[in-house]
Parts: structure tokens; sequence; C-alpha cells
């Protein structure tokens, strides 16, 4: 049934792997039920996420097929939503990622000025930390892909799991540096 007068835009979350084929669609968007090497053709719309346009009457039923591949995790939940609503929901994600990221990168920027000032390498630790989480954060949710890396679903794979661990790593160096475990600590 037609939503707010009829849907025309469709939004298919995945922000891993390649969409390997898309049976109803291939006339409007000229995609072949294959492997996508370019990637205007993976992404018809430049989204950080999969993002199909659809064109449907409020009156019509169409069945469509999506078969999703992928070398590494997937997630892929499914919405559909008229165009007005999809771009307003964008609109406040957006914002709201500005955000966030904006806040990451001043209090990395801030902490970087103190380091240069103090010398102190708990300011290094926290800068890493800092940007190991917010990379892994945009590689979550796409945005790593999108702007960083579109070419390469690959390296979008291997990608997460190596700055999740470097993350871990900086995150667990700037404590025990924080804490100075090595002094503060009685051996075992």
């Amino acid at each position: 049934q037609p939503v707010d007068g009829g849907i025309n835009t469709a939004a298919v979350h995945g922000r891993k792997g390649r969409v390997a084929g898309i049976h109803g669609l291939e006339k409007r968007l000229g995609l072949v039920a294959a492997d996508f090497p370019d990637k205007d053709e993976l992404r018809p719309l430049p989204h950080r996420s999969f993002v199909f346009p659809l064109d449907l009457s409020p009156d019509e039923a169409r069945t469509y097929y999506l078969r999703v591949a992928s070398a590494g995790g997937i997630i892929v939940p499914l919405s559909l939503a008229p165009e007005e609503v999809w771009r307003q929901r964008e609109n406040d994600e957006n914002y709201i990622l500005m955000m966030f990221y904006g806040g990451l990168i001043a209090i990395a920027f801030y902490n970087l000025f103190l380091f240069f000032f103090t010398r102190d390498r708990n300011y290094v630790y926290y800068v890493l930390y800092i940007l190991g989480g917010g990379l892994s954060t945009a590689s979550l949710n796409g945005l790593a892909f999108q702007y960083l890396w579109p070419q390469s679903p690959w390296w979008s794979n291997v990608f997460l799991p190596c700055i999740i661990a470097l993350t871990c790593m900086f995150s667990a160096l700037f404590g025990r540096s924080f804490l100075n475990t090595r002094e503060n600590t009685q051996r075992l």
C-alpha cells in the first residue's frame, strides 16, 4: 500500500560488500545481475549507503528481488520511504554526523595542541585513540567508503578490524600511560 501519496524512493542500506543482483531494477537503472565493477553502477546515487530510486505510482505494486554478497560482515536493514521523507531524514542524520565528527576533530586538535606545549605523551595516545574511534565509526556508517576509498570494497572489509584493533591498542596505551601503572601498581 502506498504511504503518504506513494513511495518513489527506496533506500537499501548495506555498508559492506557488493550488491550482486537486483532483478526488476535493471531497466530503470541499467544494471545487470552480476558484479558491478564501476562505482557509479554500484551506487547510482552518491550516498554512504546503497540507495536506489524507484518509480512507483501510488496504486502500483511491484516485486523486487535483492541478492547481497560480501566477503566480510554485512548488515542489510531495508527501508522504503517517500523521497521527501527520505531527504529530510538524511538531512537530520547528516547534521548529527557533522556535529559528531566536528567534535572529534576539535577534541583531537585541542589535545594535539596540548601535546606540543607540554610534551606529555598521554595527549598523543589520546589523539590517536580519538582518531581511531572516529575512523572506526566512519567505516561502520559508510562515510569512509564513500569519501576515502570509494573504489575499494576489499579495503573497506580489511580496514574495519584493523582500525578497531589499533583503537583498542591506543586506548590501552593511553590508560597505561595516564594511570602510570608501571609505578603505581604492584607486581604479581
